[in-house]
């Protein structure tokens, strides 16, 4: 519209309108879109920089649902830990219940062969060094007690030398003719001799070493030794589901590596371990021929297996709160380079809408303005007519 001629005074009304307009425009695409960086072209540093810190923060967006995972994986390993460590309970109540409740030991020998059941002790022929040695197994490991030298071939002898250096553990005596030797403890023990020949000596056709169960109620064992299985498979089935994701950590070959930054050079790596009966060097009972010794065999393996899940719980505690420290510090540190993003492009929506007000007003008043310019023309037009 070069060619037309317009007053001076239209002119800038005009030029201010048109400015009003741009600006109205800008101020309505903010609150709009919400932004008052959409391209480079508004503002190229703020711009690039917030891209930049939007992709930080999506990385780490993706590295949290890694560690989210991580979490999780551990979380579910130290709950299977915490059921094995119960079912471990539980076998040892088993096997102090089997002690408490199978019956009493009360071993004799006799010359022909040692038995479960009490028998006799006759016709018993010992010789100088012949040497008896008794073996009680207790609960707390094995305690072997020697009698030394027999000086005689006399069976009171023998029984003062059980009840003299026996420490208290045994008592012998003779029975009609019978010599009966018992535990103090309810307890299995075993008599050996030096040799084969001191045995045979004193024993007869007795072997070499004999262990003696005494007399205990063999059904109520056999009972005791399937609940003892039963814990043992349970304790498999524990490890066996403490997966999550496809990651089982209670399996050897399963270890979990959680990356916190982007390029993978701060993480954790959480080694697996095969925890199971197997692990723990734990082996079933016999169901129909179990002894009071098969079971108290089993309390020192409870034991460490019990102190080796309470080391396994406190590894997994401790890499579980690292994991979960990172957890929230990624998720804090990716809203933070949001926020930044956004203080860099994001626009005042209250300022941008007191904008538009102000813009819509000043616009009013504009083409109030170039409407008496135009008029001020059309008096001149009027004096010309």
């Amino acid at each position: 519209m070069a060619g037309v001629t317009i007053s001076s005074g239209v002119r800038t009304n005009l030029q201010s309108l048109q400015n009003i307009a741009e600006m109205l425009g800008v101020s309505q695409n903010r609150l709009a879109t919400g932004k008052k960086v959409n391209s480079a072209l508004d503002n190229p540093t703020s711009y690039f920089t917030a891209l930049n810190l939007n992709d930080r923060s999506s990385k780490l967006t993706g590295l949290l649902d890694g560690i989210n995972n991580g979490v999780s994986t551990i979380k579910a390993a130290s709950t299977g830990l915490d059921s094995i460590y119960k079912a471990l309970q539980s076998a040892q109540g088993i096997i102090d219940s089997a002690k408490a409740d199978s019956g009493s030991v009360s071993n004799q020998a006799k010359g022909t062969a040692v038995v479960n059941n009490a028998t006799t002790l006759t016709s018993l022929g010992f010789a100088n060094a012949d040497v008896l040695t008794f073996t009680d197994t207790v609960t707390s490991g094995t305690t072997t007690v020697s009698l030394g030298t027999i000086g005689s071939q006399n069976v009171q002898d023998l029984i003062n030398k059980i009840n003299t250096q026996g420490g208290g553990q045994y008592t012998a005596a003779l029975n009609n003719g019978n010599l009966v030797v018992n535990s103090n403890s309810a307890n299995a023990f075993t008599i050996t001799g030096t040799t084969s020949a001191a045995m045979t000596a004193a024993f007869g056709g007795a072997t070499t070493t004999s262990t003696t169960s005494g007399s205990y109620d063999q059904t109520k064992l056999n009972s005791y030794a399937k609940q003892f299985n039963q814990v043992l498979s349970s304790i498999d089935q524990f490890a066996k589901d403490a997966s999550y994701n496809g990651v089982n950590l209670l399996k050897a070959g399963n270890d979990l590596t959680i990356n916190y930054n982007e390029d993978g050079s701060s993480n954790t790596t959480v080694a697996s371990r095969d925890v199971n009966a197997a692990a723990f060097g734990l082996s079933n009972l016999s169901l129909t021929a179990s002894t009071l010794t098969d079971f108290t065999n089993k309390v020192s393996q409870i034991k460490d297996s019990l102190s080796a899940v309470r080391l396994y719980q406190s590894e997994y505690t401790a890499q579980l709160s690292v994991a979960q420290n990172r957890q929230s510090f990624t998720k804090s540190l990716s809203n933070i380079l949001l926020s930044g993003a956004d203080s860099l492009t994001n626009a005042d929506q209250n300022e941008e809408a007191a904008n538009v007000l102000a813009l819509q007003t000043r616009q009013s008043l504009s083409q109030s303005a170039l409407s008496l310019s135009v008029q001020a023309d059309q008096a001149v037009l009027q004096l010309l007519r």
